[in-house]
C-alpha cells in the first residue's frame, strides 16, 4: 500500500475528488478494453514503434492499438479555455490601445486649448520642467481615477472568469498589479508625448495663438 498525490483525472479544472486504487486483479474488466500506460524517460514518440512491434510480437491477432500521448491529451482537453483566453487577451490589448489613444487625445487637446496659457506661464519665467510635471499630473490624475474605478469594477467582473482559471484566485493581487503596471506605464507614454509638445511652445508665438 502507498499513499500518492492528490489528481484530477478528468480535466485541469475538475474537482480534487477522494479516490484509492485497487489491484487490477480485484476489479471485473469484462467487456471493458484494456490499457497500458507507459512512461519514458525521454521522448515517448521515439518509442511508439518499440511499443507497437512489441504488441505485434506479443499478439500477432491483435488489431494495433491507437497510442496518445498524456501531454498532447492534456493539451487537447483545455482547447475552448485557451481560444476563450486568447479572445479576452485580444480584447484587452484592443482595450488597452483604445485607453492609450483616448488619454493621448485628451491631454492633447486640452494642451491646444490651454497654449496661450502655457506661453504667458513661460513668459513669466515658469520652466519647461515645471510645465511638463504639471500637464503629467493632470493627465495621471485621470489614470489614477480610471484605475481605481476599473478596480472595482474588475473585482465585481472577474467572478464570471472564475471557470476559466486554474489555480489562480479571480483576484489575484499580483494579476491586479501587474494590469495597473501596465496601464500607467502606458498611460504615461501617452501623456508624455503631448507634454513634451507643450514644453517646446516659443513663448512669443503663443501669446499670438487664438
Amino acid at each position: 500500500m502507498g499513499v500518492v498525490g492528490d489528481i484530477r483525472d478528468e480535466s485541469y479544472n475538475a474537482q480534487v475528488r477522494p479516490i484509492f486504487y485497487r489491484p487490477c486483479g480485484e476489479l471485473r474488466l469484462e467487456g471493458l478494453p484494456p490499457f497500458l500506460v507507459v512512461r519514458t524517460a525521454g521522448d515517448p514518440r521515439r518509442l511508439i514503434p518499440a511499443i507497437r512491434a512489441v504488441l505485434k510480437d506479443t499478439e500477432p491477432a491483435m488489431r494495433m492499438p491507437e497510442i496518445t500521448l498524456c501531454e498532447q491529451q492534456l493539451y487537447d482537453s483545455t482547447v475552448a479555455q485557451r481560444t476563450y483566453m486568447l479572445f479576452l487577451t485580444v480584447f484587452a490589448a484592443v482595450a488597452l490601445l483604445l485607453a492609450s489613444l483616448g488619454i493621448y487625445s485628451v491631454l492633447a487637446y486640452s494642451v491646444t486649448r490651454r497654449t496661450r496659457e502655457i506661453g504667458i506661464r513661460m513668459a513669466l519665467g515658469a520652466s519647461r520642467g515645471r510645465v511638463l510635471g504639471q500637464l503629467m499630473k493632470q493627465g495621471l490624475r485621470l489614470v489614477g481615477i480610471g484605475a481605481v474605478l476599473g478596480l472595482l469594477a474588475a473585482f465585481w467582473l472577474t467572478r464570471f472568469l472564475q471557470h476559466q482559471l486554474f489555480e489562480v484566485a479571480p483576484t489575484d493581487p499580483l494579476v491586479f498589479a501587474g494590469a495597473i503596471v501596465a496601464l500607467f506605464l502606458v498611460a504615461s507614454l501617452a501623456c508624455l508625448l503631448p507634454a513634451l509638445r507643450a514644453t517646446r511652445i516659443n513663448p512669443m508665438n503663443a501669446l499670438k495663438y487664438e
